[in-house]
């Protein structure tokens, strides 16, 4: 599976395919990670720096920002060829921000992307205002809570009413007009009880485990 490298304005600067090791930790509720290890000297591996994007070929809803990067030592301490790099879903960027004293009501969808508007995408201080990031549609999910913030870090905040409502939420990429897209998201049904949809079955029968 590929990985394709961009810069945090949307200029695509290579991928890379020939990697020694590659984890990626996707949470519903929290900010996932990718674990990469990859030969310094091979195609492509010089654009993976820090501050950079990554993303699985195509996969638009699974972008990471590199977060770190180092030289990977071997059982004896010494440095190999290789680079470890950390890098973490785009969520973590609600991470930079504070939730500012406020309350509020409501469905939790709708609880979620005011706590946004009012921090990241139209804050009252213009500078704490993040560049790119829009929301999308509301479709005021979950159940009705009651909250007050008092600058507790915005990711903990949206990963607690995540916890209660049930739903996800995520960052996705949008080339086609250069913006980043805050998603509330909702599960499916996928167990062998209902009809609706194919059910996801886990066996080493089905070839799925």
């Amino acid at each position: 599976m590929p990985l394709r490298i961009m810069t945090r304005d949307f200029q695509l600067l290579d991928e890379v395919d020939r990697y020694s090791s590659l984890q990626i930790t996707r949470k519903w509720h929290g900010i996932g990670e990718i674990d990469l290890v990859i030969n310094r000297y091979l195609k492509g591996a010089d654009k993976l720096q820090r501050g950079c994007i990554v993303f699985p070929h195509n996969h638009l809803n699974k972008g990471f920002i590199i977060r770190h990067k180092a030289i990977e030592l071997d059982e004896n301490g010494k440095a190999t060829e290789n680079w470890s790099i950390k890098a973490l879903s785009l969520k973590s960027w609600i991470g930079q921000r504070l939730a500012y004293p406020a309350s509020y009501e409501g469905n939790a969808e709708s609880v979620i992307h005011q706590l946004i508007l009012d921090n990241v995408v139209d804050p009252d201080d213009s500078k704490r205002k993040m560049p790119d990031i829009v929301l999308a549609d509301n479709l005021q999910r979950g159940k009705n809570i009651k909250l007050s913030t008092h600058y507790e870090n915005l990711s903990e905040v949206i990963e607690d009413l995540s916890l209660q409502s049930g739903l996800g939420w995520n960052i996705e990429i949008d080339f086609e007009n250069q913006q980043f897209i805050f998603k509330v998201l909702e599960g499916r049904d996928l167990t062998v009880n209902q009809s609706d949809l194919p059910p996801a079955i886990f066996s080493t029968e089905f070839g799925t485990l």
